[in-house]
């Protein structure tokens, strides 16, 4: 059985520091050159429930890439995903079940964090992959 994909590309807003002026983005979002790199960014997504979904149907959040140390996935303020904060990864793709939490107006939001590599560089903390809603009818 094959997945109905919506793309959530655009508009994206990103807030690179608290604080700070949100940019509207589009996502995969190409890696940014601070002048000084922020620890945290975050990513803020409105999209509307996605039509016709029955009881039998499964809807997954899905992010193909993404730069961080650590991660943190809400939807409407409720979080549904973190990565292991032990290990200090993210590894991606992320896939996530959020039928449960979907509303006829939803907000998705990826706050990544950082923390300087072994050289005392920071990383780029970015999107750059797809953000996708996978439909299935179970």
């Amino acid at each position: 059985m094959s997945a109905h994909r919506i793309r959530l590309r655009r508009p994206w807003l990103r807030v690179s520091a608290p604080g700070s002026t949100a940019e509207r983005v589009d996502v995969p979002d190409p890696a940014t050159d601070y002048d000084s790199p922020p620890t945290q960014v975050r990513y803020n997504r409105n999209f509307n429930c996605p039509t016709g979904l029955t009881d039998q149907a499964s809807v997954r959040l899905q992010i193909t890439s993404l730069q961080a140390d650590h991660a943190v996935i809400r939807l409407n303020e409720s979080m549904i995903w973190e990565s292991d904060s032990r290990t200090h990864q993210v590894s991606a793709p992320i896939e996530v079940e959020i039928q449960t939490y979907l509303r006829t107006a939803n907000r998705l939001e990826v706050e990544l964090n950082r923390s300087p590599d072994k050289s005392g560089r920071p990383q780029n903390l970015t999107i750059d992959g797809e953000v996708t809603l996978l439909i299935e009818e179970r």
